[in-house]
């Protein structure tokens, strides 16, 4: 990991460190037991980090639970529901895991005062997607709790998901 890449939390809540990404620009709160892994040698520069828990029992995997940030191209600006309906990167293309088959709801919000789309799916985890926009971006920030792992709350998820800032 990336010295600097993990901050300590900007609330004194010693339960959550800060990861910060220095090239797409933004910080997020995750739970401070967890692992941090990205996809570049140096993680605060990562396209998609993945903060995560693995919950084992008797020297067994019982369950897993992650949160992931994925930044995406959005250079034509597009609100993040237009960007995920006509760009976001599809099935086929091996880079997108959700077909429109197993999307259970979706809805426009915000997500600390940027524009936001909201994908909940019905897969085998309870997992659902925010894709946030800013400028030529989208940030997606991912929950997934896979079966057994039932010690994880998604108020965690939330909690991520209110300290998400984008710095640009």
């Amino acid at each position: 990991m990336a010295l600097g890449a993990v901050l300590a939390c900007g609330k004194s809540d010693s339960r959550f460190k800060t990861y910060q990404n220095t090239k797409y620009h933004y910080t997020i709160d995750y739970p401070a037991a967890w692992t941090a892994e990205g996809t570049a040698a140096d993680i605060a520069e990562s396209v998609e980090v993945t903060f995560f828990k693995v919950n084992e029992k008797a020297g067994a995997v019982k369950g897993m639970t992650l949160i992931t940030v994925h930044v995406y191209d959005n250079p034509r600006g597009r609100p993040p529901e237009q960007w995920y309906a006509q760009d976001a990167p599809k099935e086929s293309d091996g880079l997108y895991p959700y077909p429109a088959k197993i999307v259970a709801s979706a809805e426009t919000t915000t997500v600390n005062g940027h524009p936001a789309y909201r994908v909940a799916t019905t897969d085998e985890a309870e997992s659902f997607d925010y894709f946030v926009g800013a400028g030529t971006a989208i940030y997606r920030l991912s929950f997934e709790k896979f079966a057994g792992d039932e010690a994880t709350p998604k108020e965690l998820f939330e909690r991520s998901l209110k300290s998400f800032r984008i710095s640009q």
